[in-house]
């Protein structure tokens, strides 16, 4: 026999439905490698090629959601076990794709500001040996040197095999959002310092007026 040939076909049935039917045939033949005829079946696949398209258009929605709302989601696997980023991660940290996700030491030592490090890892410690969460604000200073806010919620659990844990989470970058609020900080503070100044001045002028009077 030779190999299995694979030709999806669309057909449709004596009810009006349209079906895909996945055709696999293959080529049988003698001792003297002669074609003496074929093997032919059919398999519906209509259902599965359905969910399929779904789970992909679901896939590329969830894609352009984490865009716009600047939110990447990641998973890994402790101990020294495999890290799975979303495209959205590698945009926050500045990390291209082809060199892969880095694991929850390097993440710390290459990624995380380090005025901002011994927070993180006494948080991490307390998430992985405490609580089973972790929900923290932190900086990363990114490859090209440029610093972005981020805040990362993870939960912890047990892996498959028992010993090992799974830590899945989200990174959201709130840059535009710390950047907003000190602008705000800074506006509310030039406005009390203005509003001092006035009433100083209120202040001088009517103790000047007693005494002229």
């Amino acid at each position: 026999a030779g190999a299995d040939r694979v030709i999806i076909q669309e057909v449709v049935t004596r009810e009006g439905d349209a079906k895909l039917i996945a055709w696999r045939t293959t080529v049988v033949r003698d001792e003297r490698g002669e074609t003496v005829g074929t093997l032919s079946s059919g398999e519906d696949v209509t259902e599965r090629r359905r969910a399929e398209q779904q789970l992909l258009r679901s896939e590329s929605l969830l894609r352009a959601a984490q865009a716009i709302a600047n939110l990447g989601n990641y998973e890994m696997h402790l101990p020294g076990g495999a890290a799975l980023w979303s495209d959205q991660m590698y945009r926050i940290v500045g990390r291209a794709p082809a060199d892969g996700p880095v694991g929850a030491g390097d993440f710390m030592a290459q990624l995380v500001h380090p005025d901002d490090r011994e927070r993180f890892l006494r948080e991490w410690q307390r998430a992985i040996g405490e609580s089973g969460k972790f929900d923290l604000e932190y900086r990363l200073t990114r490859p090209d040197g440029t610093t972005r806010d981020v805040h990362s919620i993870a939960q912890v659990t047990p892996g498959a095999d028992g010993e090992s844990i799974v830590i899945t989470g989200t990174m959201h970058d709130i840059t535009d959002r710390k950047q907003s609020e000190e602008e705000t900080r800074q506006a509310q503070e030039k406005l009390t310092h203005v509003a001092r100044l006035s009433t100083m001045g209120e202040m001088a002028t009517g103790l000047a007026h007693e005494i002229n009077q």
